[in-house]
């Protein structure tokens, strides 16, 4: 239940859906293969990959290639929140700077509206 409201809060900082779900997964378990996330978050493995890619590019996750039984496979781990500057942090920063773009954006309209 306290895996769900985390996916729903992070829904609501704008997360899409497979980017929380997967954030969720990863913050409890020390790594986990696509098919790990599969299992436990439902996702399909398209999902999964879009997940990563945001991920990775946000420098969220770290993956790493192991062959197990001659088989290669990637595991996915979130980066410690630490390397982030706190818990959520880089979230609440790009909220931050989002809100205060939209103020700017109504104080010009207001400015444009008198003139």
């Amino acid at each position: 239940m306290k895996n769900l409201e985390f996916v729903e809060v992070l829904q609501q900082l704008g997360i899409k859906k497979n980017v929380a779900l997967m954030i969720t997964h990863l913050k409890d378990v020390k790594n986990a293969s696509s098919k790990d996330i599969q299992t436990a978050t439902g996702l399909r493995q398209p999902e999964i990959c879009i997940a990563v890619c945001t991920l990775r590019d946000m420098g969220w996750v770290t993956e790493q290639d192991i062959t197990k039984n001659g088989k290669g496979r990637r595991l996915e781990e979130l980066c410690s929140t630490t390397d982030h500057g706190g818990d959520c942090q880089i979230f609440e920063d790009q909220k931050a700077q989002e809100a205060a773009r939209t103020r700017e954006t109504f104080h010009r309209l207001k400015e444009l509206s008198t003139a």
